[in-house]
């Protein structure tokens, strides 16, 4: 049985030019697994479900992301790097288990 969700992306300032992007990321092993990009689908299966986004800054001049999640407009806040969606201590990153289905993840600066 595959295990899908799929992510979709939206900027919510005009700074969205300071990403360059996401990545999936393994919260177990701190592995990247894949950059992540509007419409991807992951199969659980294969990722396993123990994961974290990491927003991925294009210049030295970001200093906060805030990550907006299923309509959450301020689900997480990060203020240093690596700036990620379930958050992270200097031993790794923290685990977030997504539900099966459609995501909307987006972002300010």
């Amino acid at each position: 049985m595959h295990l899908l969700l799929a992510f979709f992306f939206c900027y919510a300032t005009s700074h969205a030019q300071n990403l360059s992007g996401f990545t999936l990321l393994n919260a177990v092993t701190n592995v990247e697994i894949a950059p992540l990009k509007n419409g991807d689908v992951i199969n659980l299966a294969a990722t396993g479900n123990l994961l974290n986004v990491r927003a991925n800054p294009s210049s030295s001049n970001v200093k906060r992301v805030v990550f907006a999640l299923e309509g959450q407009e301020s689900f997480r806040t990060e203020t240093r790097a690596p700036y990620t969606l379930a958050g992270d201590t200097d031993q790794g990153h923290y685990d977030w288990t997504p539900s099966i289905g459609s995501h909307t993840e987006g972002h300010s600066l």
